[in-house]
């Protein structure tokens, strides 16, 4: 047994010689004290990855920017209605009496025409507590162009647009030049612009297509201004709210 154990005593010597277990267990604590400063270091480097870039693309995300167009609000935005202002606004006067009158605010867009040549009628819309956007005629504005009018809202409302109205099949990268201009592109949910002067076509188009987070486009039209009331009325029956546009970006 002492020979045993003397013999054990003498390889255990010879072993710390070789200089592999003297302070062993201490080295192998600092290896895998290591271990986790080095996993929290590379999820600290990956925290900091993630945080750039949604510092680039989650806050356009949370105004609404997608790089996408707009085609409806999230659930529970309620319904706007944009109206869509080129040339002829001899009803406008009527429809700003209605909306007025059910105490409702909507988005009226202007063409560049319209905002050079009758800037009054885009202050009268702002003065009235109505959002003003812009409208994309062909879907190939430049990006200065955009900014261009953007610039001259400003100048007439004291407020940039945020809005776009685009057509449905804009020239790709619209989308890109309207964000860069500081513009959301909408295209919109539902198009009552070909149902012309027909009140009551108008009224049953909105019944029969109206949801939780449509967008309607019209035309401020005499027709529109005659439905106005029992559009508004139905609208607000079903629960949703009429707001302008702008309210309605989601995520």
């Amino acid at each position: 047994m002492a020979g045993r154990i003397s013999d054990a005593a003498a390889d255990n010597a010879a072993f710390k010689g070789r200089g592999v277990p003297a302070g062993g267990s201490r080295g192998r604590r600092e290896r895998c004290a290591c271990v986790p400063l080095y996993c929290i270091g590379v999820l600290a480097a990956a925290a900091l990855v993630w945080a750039a870039l949604l510092s680039r693309a989650g806050v356009t995300a949370m105004a609404g920017r997608t790089g996408r167009p707009l085609y409806r609000g999230g659930d529970g935005t309620g319904a706007a209605f944009i109206f869509a202002v080129r040339w002829d606004s001899s009803a406008l006067p009527a429809l700003l009496e209605k909306l007025d009158e059910k105490g409702i605010k909507v988005t009226f867009a202007f063409s560049k025409e319209v905002i050079e040549s009758a800037p009054q009628t885009v202050r009268e819309t702002a003065a009235r507590g109505h959002e003003t956007a812009l409208i994309a005629e062909n879907g190939h504005e430049t990006g200065e162009e955009l900014a261009y009018l953007s610039g001259r809202v400003e100048e007439l409302t004291g407020e940039p647009p945020v809005t776009l109205l685009c057509p449905s099949g804009a020239a790709e990268g619209l989308t890109a030049r309207a964000e860069e201009a500081g513009l959301r592109a909408v295209v919109g949910s539902v198009d009552l612009r070909p149902i012309g002067d027909d009140p009551a076509g108008l009224e049953r188009a909105v019944r029969e297509q109206a949801f939780d987070g449509c967008i309607f486009i019209a035309e401020p039209t005499r027709a529109f201004a005659e439905a106005a009331a029992k559009i508004v009325d139905f609208v607000k029956n079903m629960g949703a709210d009429i707001v302008p546009t702008h309210k309605m970006l989601y995520n």
